[in-house]
């Protein structure tokens, strides 16, 4: 993707309007893997929501699968099918990921399949056999511990099209839900959990990425530790997101008119660049952050 390729094919996003390219783009694809390049940006989670709810209304996806631990989210997934006490489920979760739920009940409430236990015992199962090969992976080092936690959010999406429904949404990180291959990540022998996807699935799967130019994110020093509010710093020159924020700020001058709030309400970040894919260099951040750098930080096995 050159600049010429950015300035030519990007389109305004201010709108839940806006996103109708998007979905012809999805057109009648089976997995539809959507990311955030930070975690806990109230900007990527109210996109995401509102790009989810048309795919489940207008596409009959059936299922949401999200980067985090199974228990906690078995217990979100109780609270959208049955009785139990959605804000006990919400504020359940131990670890991973609180700050992702905030739009997602009402989208995906309906009825749940009947026989459920034979899934989450399998999964219980899946995840403990994945726990103890990614901390034998820790201990030797290198890139398998990381290949070990995306290769069983493959499965796991997998086993959830099997049992819920052929089409699903898929909720995490940039970083997971990118084509490793267009990244130096191939270099050091990684893989991801997008490209499992278009590897197992070709054009039945399609990863939408989240990017920003500048804005705050809310992280801790280090894993455990209290969080709070940190500045992104301004993407990197040449970036896709820098790119198309020098696109979005040139139109708008042209047009005499100032930067828009593209966030859906109110939300920490500039969201200054439309959902697409390309093979310019992505910020990235996860939920643990060093200003001015942006390191990527690992997450607990899913």
């Amino acid at each position: 993707m050159t600049d010429l390729d950015v300035q030519r094919d990007a389109l305004p996003l201010t709108g839940v309007q806006d996103l109708g390219p998007l979905l012809d783009r999805i057109g009648e694809a089976s997995f539809v893997l959507v990311g955030e390049a930070s975690h806990g940006t109230h900007g990527f989670y109210a996109w995401r929501a509102e790009l989810t709810r048309r795919l489940i209304a207008e596409r009959g996806f059936g299922f949401v699968g999200v980067e985090g631990d199974w228990p906690d989210c078995e217990r979100v997934h109780r609270a959208v099918t049955s009785d139990t006490d959605p804000f006990e489920a919400l504020y359940g979760f131990r670890r991973w990921p609180t700050s992702m739920w905030g739009n997602l009940l009402a989208a995906v409430a309906r009825t749940a399949p009947t026989d459920e236990s034979g899934l989450g015992v399998r999964q219980h199962a899946e995840a403990l056999a994945g726990a103890e090969r990614y901390y034998r992976a820790m201990v030797r080092g290198g890139p398998e511990s990381w290949n070990v936690r995306d290769v069983h959010m493959a499965d796991t999406m997998a086993r959830l099209a099997e049992f819920h429904d052929p089409k699903g949404v898929v909720w995490a990180h940039n970083t997971h839900i990118g084509d490793a291959r267009a990244t130096d990540m191939a270099a050091a022998g990684m893989t991801s959990l997008g490209q499992l996807a278009r590897e197992r699935h070709g054009d039945d799967a399609v990863l939408v990425g989240f990017g920003t130019y500048r804005g705050t994110v809310v992280a801790g020093d280090q894993w455990g530790a209290q969080h709070h509010v940190m500045p992104i710093p301004p993407a990197r020159p040449a970036s896709l997101e820098a790119l198309l924020h020098e696109l979005i700020s040139a139109v708008r001058r042209s047009a005499g008119r100032p930067r828009p709030d593209l966030s859906l309400g109110s939300s920490s970040a500039d969201p200054s660049c439309s959902p697409g894919t390309g093979h310019h260099p992505l910020t990235s951040s996860e939920a643990v952050a060093d200003p001015p750098a942006l390191p990527t930080a690992a997450a607990p096995l899913h």
